[in-house]
């Protein structure tokens, strides 16, 4: 995943993943992230703080060709919009300093890298749809000073780069060349990863399939961070698979079958057009979890709705 992020950096237009590094104190996530940068946008100042307003984003989008953000506790729900934005180049723009009415529009798409402690730091399904969620293991024993690991990263440099770009002049000849496997979201992307990886060896369709699987295992991270998703897997057994009604009732049942700690989350919802919107951006990772949300034309009062399971032959039932 990492290399195949590293072959999208190269790549002059994106979309590009959001790559996220994450583990507890002492996996180096920092130094990994500034090694990785340095192989695509070296930087003096390769990794900054979390940016805390639009025109902090804005500024690092403008002057930099990968944005990396260090020590990331929580994406908040405006930068995970942003970054989903920067991630595939829809652009966005932020007010200019010292005026009311003046614009500063930022367009492109740009690689970004970040890291923290947990993957829970990413909790929209939107922008972890975007991402590379890469877990780095606690470094043992046998620590390295931060100058042998700067030695070793320079020696290691040619063949790292030579690798690489056998990869690009790879993707570069295989354009349109090959029979590409059914791409997941980020297809861009994907299809690049398959075209350059004949000059790595990896075999065909391997990216497509890791990458997929990759996703998946993000997706049950989202909803098992999510406070109505075991309420709702709940309702659904207890209703043989399904559940038809208005999404002002189905936020009463969920409140009857949540606990009080679940009730008491952050991202409970506490309307019906809250529930509503929480539904549709859960729909991918629920849909990927065998749970399909639909939303029927309305029909006099209430906003209906229908949960159910997927069978094995991909409908509802």
């Amino acid at each position: 995943m990492v290399t195949a992020w590293l072959l999208a950096c190269l790549r002059p237009s994106g979309p590009y993943p959001v790559l996220v590094l994450y583990g507890e104190q002492g996996s180096a996530k920092s130094t990994a992230a500034r090694a990785l940068r340095s192989f695509a946008d070296p930087h003096t100042r390769p990794l900054r703080a979390c940016p805390r307003t639009d025109r902090d984003l804005a500024a690092a989008v403008q002057n930099n060709w990968l944005v990396g953000l260090d020590n990331v506790s929580s994406v908040r729900d405006w930068l995970s919009d942003s970054l989903c934005q920067v991630a595939t180049g829809a652009g966005f723009s932020g007010r200019e300093l010292y005026t009311d009415f003046e614009e500063v529009g930022v367009g492109g798409a740009r690689p970004v890298v970040l890291n923290g402690i947990t993957p829970q730091m990413i909790s929209r399904p939107d922008l972890l749809d975007r991402c590379l969620m890469v877990g780095l293991p606690v470094i043992g024993g046998g620590r390295l000073t931060e100058v042998e690991v700067n030695r070793r990263l320079e020696a290691a440099r040619p063949g790292v780069l030579a690798g690489l770009l056998g990869g690009v002049s790879a993707g570069l000849r295989n354009r349109g060349r090959i029979e590409l496997p059914p791409l997941p979201r980020m297809a861009d992307f994907a299809a690049w990863a398959e075209e350059c990886g004949e000059g790595l060896g990896w075999p065909r369709g391997g990216f497509c399939s890791d990458y997929r699987a990759l996703l998946g295992e993000q997706n049950l991270e989202v909803l098992g961070g999510w406070s109505v998703y075991d309420p709702l897997c709940r309702l659904l057994e207890a209703a043989d698979g399904e559940i038809r009604t208005k999404v002002a009732g189905l936020l009463t049942q969920l409140q009857g079958a949540a606990t009080d700690l679940e009730r008491a989350g952050a991202d409970w919802p506490r309307t019906p057009r809250g529930l509503g919107e929480a539904l549709r951006r859960h729909a991918v990772p629920l849909r990927e979890a065998g749970i399909r949300v639909e939303f029927p034309p309305k029909r006099g009062d209430g906003h209906p709705v229908r949960v159910s399971r997927i069978g094995d032959d991909g409908h509802a039932g």
